[in-house]
């Protein structure tokens, strides 16, 4: 797990969703609570990106993953709801 801020990489990807559009939700996930993600603050204000919180309570499991996952389609919902 990297847990230092790739600058380039981010950038990277900053540009590339700049280039397909506005980003109006802009959030990353990991368990803030590690002294070794620190060095992520001043990025995540930066970029203004939204730290959501996963405990790593167990290894080996993807609760990151699922909360993504549910956080997207409501995400979506939200999106369709506001169509009709």
């Amino acid at each position: 797990m990297r847990t230092t801020p790739n600058l380039l990489l981010l950038t990277g990807y900053y540009r590339k969703s700049q280039s397909m559009g506005q980003a109006n939700v802009k959030r990353i996930y990991g368990d803030w609570t590690l002294s070794g993600l620190k060095g992520w603050k001043e990025v995540l204000l930066q970029y203004s990106i939204q730290p959501i919180q996963q405990f790593g309570y167990t290894s080996g499991k993807n609760a990151t993953d699922s909360a993504l996952i549910i956080d997207a389609m409501d995400l979506l919902y939200l999106k369709d709801k506001r169509k009709k």
